[in-house]
């Protein structure tokens, strides 16, 4: 039997492939058609697309494709679409079209690989239904879509929010602590079943981000010949999550953890900060793909040069450096910089200064992350050299090894952060950079994580004065719990260790950090970042850190004064969240830094509200053309105050309080 051979797509027609899937007439065999269609604005064809997992390209099957004009050809397929396409024909002599990837994409011919994977957008979104394949039944999953299924229906999400209302019409206080129906212990297959379903393939693929976020509300969720509406599951799951019983319940309390971000949207754009953040870890079966496929949930000004490549003369290394210096020249930012993380695994030759997204991240930046943000200047140099504009805050002076494992039981863990602490308590000093000590190791231990720094308050993560005030009174003999503390420090520390610099500021650093290594403050970079220095006067990147004392800028801008404080504001309207700046006793908010209220914004810009829903600030270049000289107006979230040429002019903190000189870094 003859292989079949794919006639070319014809992109000025916008065409796709779809497949009709025919009724089974020849027991297991599956037989398809293949046929052209155009999906355009205004022609949308019916059809269901398949998000699903390939599984293993050395398991294959033979599916039949029929000819238009009789006889028939052949495909090879992997055993798992082999078995969803068993499942998904209709036994009432009805046929269905879908649209698979594996199939309706020529996949050796690498110019239409490249054009379709820019089409995935339109065509998830176009799809009448995505069918969400998990695989066969088995583990309990009909148990587990049948108590989901009930339990998500039960309530309504604001997912920009998160905040869940019952439609019994019960405050969520109340109802949130009510037994669940399947929380006894003679159901604790139930649960069972639920942390089983998760395990599965599909959750950790990296294409689901795109496939079920571009459908909206038109998602079925298929195990098996079992079914369940995708916000159904979404609520579910969000449920269990925010219920105390299970946060450190194991495995479902980690399953849950990892599932939030996937089920967690709307359809606003991400910023691939955030988007690589969230999505670190998750599988493909090409390492480009870890930034091809999420191009569809990008501002489009964020993708705007990246067009998907697989040919053999573009390596994975040019697609991550490309990214990295796209993503710098838009946003006159080092927000990447923070993905970089030192270690043997990296691919070989790619320069320390472009995160290497092939690898998880071991490290949460995000909690390292300043909240002040400057322009940068950063220029590349053949390619290979990256030159930055920034302060040198400290040496590493000591390292130690935090000892937390996520297996030992809560009260061992106390314990083992008495044993941290203790000896710094003793020596009774003030911090460097001002407050207790205390005070200083609380929020380094967890990188400042608390409720407080959230508006709305986040409830599941601990409280300052709780937590200090814990930490106070732990002893060698008796170790109390607080667990939404040990909880936060034990994720902070994860992957790191605890430094001292010589100029005595204490932190959180990557665990390949070593003494001689420095603490370095960029323009442009959110975190605080760790570079090594070497012969030739050039530095590699060694991570992102957390330093107590320099989360709000104060290298630049000096203390904040003790009137404001900043935290992570969740703006309702908007459905976004960004750092803003509290003045309670005035009753202020602003993004603003009001350090630098005294000084003039330049000529060419103002501070203007938001549109549509005008919650929040952004700074605004009236100035900008675009190609065709027309003049519009640009948002940014840098102060254009703190740029270099302002720096040199106003001078900052550090120069003037400990000489501490504004230098360039050459990263290699």
């Amino acid at each position: 039997m003859a292989t079949y051979e794919y006639t070319p797509l014809d992109k000025e027609r916008s065409e796709i492939r779809l497949i009709t899937l025919l009724p089974p007439r020849f027991g297991r065999e599956i037989h398809i058609k293949l046929e052209t269609t155009v999906l355009s604005d205004s022609r949308i064809p019916q059809y269901h697309a398949l998000s699903y997992t390939w599984g293993s390209k050395d398991n294959r099957v033979r599916i039949w494709v029929e000819g238009a004009r009789g006889g028939s050809s052949s495909l090879d397929v992997t055993r798992d679409l082999e078995e969803a396409l068993q499942h998904l024909r209709y036994n009432n002599g009805r046929s269905r079209k879908l649209w698979i990837d594996a199939i309706c994409i020529s996949q050796h011919d690498i110019p239409e690989r490249n054009h379709q994977v820019t089409r995935m957008a339109d065509i998830y979104s176009s799809a009448t239904r995505v069918i969400v394949w998990l695989g066969p039944k088995r583990d309990g999953s009909g148990t587990a879509i049948e108590a989901l299924t009930a339990l998500g229906s039960e309530m309504q999400v604001d997912w920009p929010t998160t905040t869940i209302t019952p439609l019994s019409g019960e405050v969520y206080d109340e109802w949130v602590k009510k037994p669940l129906p399947f929380t006894s212990e003679t159901d604790d297959e139930i649960l069972l079943s639920i942390a089983n379903l998760l395990k599965r393939a599909w959750f950790t693929r990296l294409w689901i981000w795109q496939e079920v976020r571009l459908a909206e509300n038109k998602v079925e969720l298929r195990c098996g010949h079992d079914s369940m509406p995708w916000d159904n599951f979404r609520n579910g799951i969000l449920c269990l999550q925010q219920r105390d019983e299970f946060k450190h319940s194991k495995p479902l309390g980690d399953l849950l953890d990892r599932i939030l971000p996937i089920i967690s949207y709307d359809r606003k754009p991400l910023d691939w900060y955030s988007i690589l953040d969230q999505t670190t870890g998750c599988q493909c079966t090409d390492d480009k793909d870890k930034v091809y496929a999420l191009l569809s949930l990008v501002h489009p000004d964020d993708r705007r040069s990246l067009e998907p490549d697989y040919s053999k003369s573009t390596s994975t290394s040019d697609v991550y450096k490309q990214l990295f210096i796209h993503d710098m020249e838009e946003k006159h930012e080092l927000l990447l910089l923070s993905h970089c993380e030192l270690g043997e695994e990296r691919i070989k030759g790619l320069p320390s200064w472009v995160p290497d997204l092939s690898q998880p991240k071991k490290c949460d930046t995000e909690s390292c992350s300043t909240g002040s943000v400057y322009r940068t200047h950063a220029v590349v140099q053949d390619n290979s050299v990256l030159i930055v504009d920034g302060l040198c805050v400290g040496e590493i002076r000591k390292i130690e090894t935090i000892p937390l494992k996520a297996s030992t039981d809560m009260s061992r863990q106390a314990l083992q952060i008495w044993q941290l602490t203790e000896p710094k308590l003793k020596e009774k000093k003030d911090y460097v950079c001002g407050g207790s000590m205390i005070e200083a190791l609380c929020c380094t231990l967890c990188c400042n994580e608390f409720s407080e720094i959230y508006s709305p308050s986040m409830q599941s993560y601990p409280d300052f004065e709780k937590s200090q005030d814990w930490l106070l009174g732990l002893t060698d003999t008796e170790n109390s719990v607080y667990e939404d503390y040990q909880s936060q420090v034990l994720h902070a520390t994860k992957a790191r260790k605890f430094f001292t610099t010589k100029e005595g500021s204490i932190g959180l650093a990557p665990a390949a950090t070593k003494s001689g290594d420095r603490v370095c403050i960029l323009l442009g970079c959110r975190n605080p970042m760790v570079f090594r220095p070497n012969k030739s006067g050039s530095y590699k990147v060694v991570g992102a850190c957390y330093v107590h004392g320099m989360a709000d800028g104060e290298a630049f801008s000096g203390p904040m004064p003790s009137v404001w404080r900043r935290v992570w504001y969740t703006f309702p309207k908007a459905g976004i969240r960004r750092w803003v700046l509290i003045n309670n006793a005035a009753n202020k908010m602003q993004v603003e830094d009001p350090r630098l209220e005294s000084l003039d914004l330049p000529s060419d810009w103002r501070l203007q509200r938001s549109r549509p829903y005008e919650e929040y600030e952004n700074f605004v270049d009236i100035s900008f053309s675009n190609s065709n000289n027309v003049t519009e107006e640009t948002g940014v979230w840098y102060d254009p105050r703190m740029s270099l040429e302002a720096l040199k002019k106003n001078g900052f903190h550090l120069q003037r309080e400990r000489g501490v000189q504004l230098q360039k870094f050459r990263l290699v």
